[in-house]
């Protein structure tokens, strides 16, 4: 591509060229070599659309140089750029979530969401955030907009499981798991999340199943193994005084976030391909516990407390997989 550009050949097309040479010295590791070509075009860019593209790939490799701040100066070029585009918004907030610049982080997302409430994924990023400070009702609120908007990620169920279980309310984060699986049952983290409920519900040979299939995926493997042995261990009613798997499970795992970095010169995507209906806006207040998830989860509805503001704040019974009551926000 090089050799494009000593040909002299016609503006647009020698702009293109200069900004396909960033991106190729980029996915080549050569990041000051992207830099210095990416910025070339900088003073020289016809549109805010092109403009905008190079300020961002300019932006992602600051962010694989680890320069955070230089990454985020480059992000706000792009904002700037584009006032009312919620994407690099998201993409500010998900550098912050990324770097545990929390508040920073939810500053930009809620403005992300005030833009486009429709956008899935600006509302799932905000949840994550407020998971993070433990702002357990507003993470609730921000994942039941990522829903209603997206129904068909995983992630979001997943999470949602995450939440409900930090909560004890053990059936509902089952149900979430469940749901997660039932679109995409090769997600290590949410096998390893369902092994860690049972395993919390002294359900030793579901946990066991959940557990397996996580490693397989690629969970961590010591500490499943670990694990592994000594659920097999108390089943087989021998002594595990000392075992490595004796430490208490570290709870649920979240799914990683994937970068919503923007593209403004190509603003088309194709639908989605056989996505499942649309959850339902209400909860019968009368969920049954879902099947196992090797057998599939339940119908795409929304779990029975999301359907009455909010999640319970009072603790089920950690011995068992539970339903929880109405949402209570005083906890009482």
């Amino acid at each position: 591509m090089q050799a494009v550009l000593s040909f002299d050949p016609p503006f647009n097309m020698a702009l293109e060229a200069r900004i396909r040479l960033g991106i190729i010295a980029k996915q080549r590791g050569e990041l000051d070599v992207a830099i210095d070509r990416l910025k070339s075009v900088l003073s020289i860019a016809q549109t805010n659309d092109m403009l905008s593209d190079v300020w961002t790939q300019i932006g992602h490799v600051y962010e694989m140089k680890a320069e955070v701040a230089l990454a985020q100066n480059s992000y706000m070029k792009v904002v700037d750029l584009n006032p009312n585009n919620a994407k690099p918004l998201q993409q500010l907030g998900w550098l912050c979530l990324k770097h545990n610049q929390h508040v920073e982080a939810i500053k930009f997302l809620k403005k992300a969401v005030s833009i486009d409430m429709q956008d899935g994924k600006g509302w799932y990023l905000l949840g994550r955030c407020y998971m993070a400070v433990r702002e357990f009702e507003e993470a609730y609120d921000a994942y039941k907009h990522a829903v209603n908007s997206d129904p068909s990620n995983p992630n979001v169920w997943c999470s949602l499981g995450v939440l409900f279980y930090q909560l004890n309310q053990h059936l509902d984060a089952l149900d979430a798991y469940s749901r997660a699986i039932n679109i995409n049952p090769n997600i290590c983290e949410v096998w390893y999340n369902v092994g860690t409920l049972y395993d919390a519900c002294n359900q030793t040979n579901d946990a066991q199943d959940a557990y397996q299939k996580a490693a397989e995926l690629g969970a961590d493997a010591q500490f499943i193994r670990e694990r592994l042995d000594l659920l097999r261990a108390r089943e087989a009613n021998q002594p595990t005084t000392g075992m490595p798997g004796a430490n208490a499970s570290p709870g649920p795992s979240e799914p990683p976030t994937t970068s919503p970095m923007p593209s403004f010169t190509s603003k088309s995507a194709p639908p989605p391909v056989n996505a499942p209906p649309p959850p339902s806006q209400g909860g019968s207040g009368n969920l049954q516990q879902p099947p196992g998830p090797s057998m599939g989860g339940p119908p795409m509805s929304l779990p029975h407390s999301m359907g009455q503001g909010g999640p319970s704040q009072q603790g089920g019974n950690p011995g068992s997989i539970s339903s929880s009551g109405p949402y209570n926000p005083n906890g009482q």
